[in-house]
């Protein structure tokens, strides 16, 4: 799983988008700011990352099987729930 309650979505890359899409989409981008919000409440100082912070991230193999598995569905929906998420934000 991506995140928490995190909806991958059944039906994300048809044209045209469903409503039900597009809410799975903004609940998705409201975890993701939840998510967000207690990591740097937990790391930052200031404005700031706190130093020599990093973070690892791990996919389970349902997100990326292998390294040459680009075309996972799973991996495009959270590659377009970025896109979409970027391009709400602005």
């Amino acid at each position: 799983m991506l995140c928490p309650h995190w909806d991958a979505g059944a039906g994300f890359g048809e044209m045209p988008v469903s409503q039900n899409v597009v809410n799975a989409m903004f609940r998705n981008k409201s975890i993701v700011e939840q998510n967000a919000k207690r990591l740097f409440a937990a790391n930052a100082v200031g404005t700031s990352l706190k130093p020599r912070w990093h973070r690892a991230f791990e996919a389970s193999e349902a997100v990326m099987g292998s390294h040459n598995d680009m075309l996972n569905p799973v991996f495009l929906n959270f590659m377009r729930q970025l896109y979409v998420d970027v391009s709400l934000s602005r």
